[in-house]
């Protein structure tokens, strides 16, 4: 008998072991802190559509955490009619008894798809949203900024969602917006350049601040920086045209906004460097994004992107690449990031067809 009890502690320390050496997730058995749920383009539906009521069911046997609407909650133009009001509710209604916190952050068709007014119909969204969560639910920040960034300015906007957990906010489709008549908001009078520059400055300023604190990062947008989805299409017809100053001047202001919400435009390309220049110098930090209707992780400079604009729509991945960890285009779903008592996290990814688990990985 004595032998037997050493032979299982020399078991169970053997397999500790190999599950710390070879990464397999023994984090699994730790304490979770804190779940961020994950839910982009969910506006398509009127009533809660399957990914919504799975995203419920799970929400109901939880006691607290973060649920993100990653943008797109609106198609196809944003809060314009009593459908879209409908499409909103949906997602509203779907979270109205949860405890945790609720964060809405816009994507390009809450802009109105780019067009004009797009400022205007943003700000009502955002309106909306707050003051229904104010009268109806029980999110615990009701009474803060549940719409994020507000106002129609970029950010980033930042809250602690937990003891060492912070949440920052960008509005991607602040640098994408172009219209003459209908400019996007700027603060305190300053033009787009130094709004930019505010923007980069006060975003490293949160992440140092981050780091100084050991806190964990989530960096929420609607936009990916990495895709293999439909909007990261390698080569697009017509792009040349997009390029060349006198089409754009002479009334291919349509096909440039079309195009402009694809990774290789150039306008794209510059937001996309902007923010990349400020998160690649702090590692395990989370950027999560909709925008592309499918599921995909990649792994970047030791930092995590993962996009997850299955809510509503699907779309099929275009192309492959060895950094992405992830990529299904085959189902509608969302993800939770868990935050783990050791210090660790954690990624699910539930399928609406293939049940409750699709993907799941330690992420640090």
């Amino acid at each position: 008998m004595p032998s037997l009890n050493l032979n299982l502690v020399l078991r169970i320390t053997f397999s500790f072991f190999i599950s710390l050496v070879l990464g397999i997730n023994y984090a699994e058995a730790q304490t979770v802190l804190h779940s961020v749920y994950l839910i982009g383009d969910a506006g398509k539906d009127e009533v809660p559509g399957r990914v919504l009521q799975m995203l419920k069911q799970e929400l109901d046997s939880v006691k607290t955490g973060t649920v993100i609407f990653l943008g797109d909650n609106i198609y196809p133009k944003g809060l314009t009619d009593e459908n879209a009001k409908n499409r909103m509710l949906a997602q509203l209604v779907s979270v109205k008894d949860f405890k945790g916190n609720v964060v809405v952050v816009p994507g390009n068709h809450d802009w109105k798809q780019g067009l004009w007014q797009g400022p205007q119909i943003l700000k009502k969204e955002e309106e909306f949203v707050e003051q229904y969560l104010i009268a109806n639910s029980t999110a615990a920040n009701k009474d803060a900024s549940t719409f994020s960034p507000q106002n129609g300015l970029p950010g980033p906007e930042t809250f602690l969602i937990a003891n060492k957990i912070r949440l920052i906010c960008i509005d991607t489709q602040w640098w994408l917006q172009s219209q003459f008549f209908h400019p996007t908001p700027k603060p305190n009078g300053l033009n787009r350049h130094q709004t930019t520059k505010l923007f980069q400055a006060r975003l490293d300023s949160l992440m140092q601040v981050a780091k100084a604190n050991n806190e964990q990062v989530v960096v929420a947008a609607h936009h990916p920086m990495f895709t293999m989805g439909h909007h990261g299409r390698p080569k697009q017809p017509l792009r040349f045209l997009v390029n060349w100053t006198p089409f754009q001047v002479f009334g291919l202001v349509g096909l440039n906004r079309m195009l402009v919400q694809d990774t290789h435009q150039p306008r794209y390309k510059r937001m996309k460097k902007r923010i990349l220049s400020v998160l690649d110098n702090y590692p395990n930090t989370l950027y999560v994004s909709g925008h592309d209707h499918n599921l995909q992780h990649f792994i970047h400079k030791k930092n995590h992107y993962l996009v997850s604009g299955a809510g509503s729509k699907l779309s099929s991945i275009e192309h492959e690449t060895p950094e992405a960890k992830l990529l299904n285009g085959l189902e509608n779903g969302f993800m939770k990031v868990e935050f783990l008592e050791s210090g660790h996290c954690q990624l699910k990814v539930w399928g609406s067809k293939s049940g409750w688990e699709l993907y799941k990985v330690g992420l640090y």
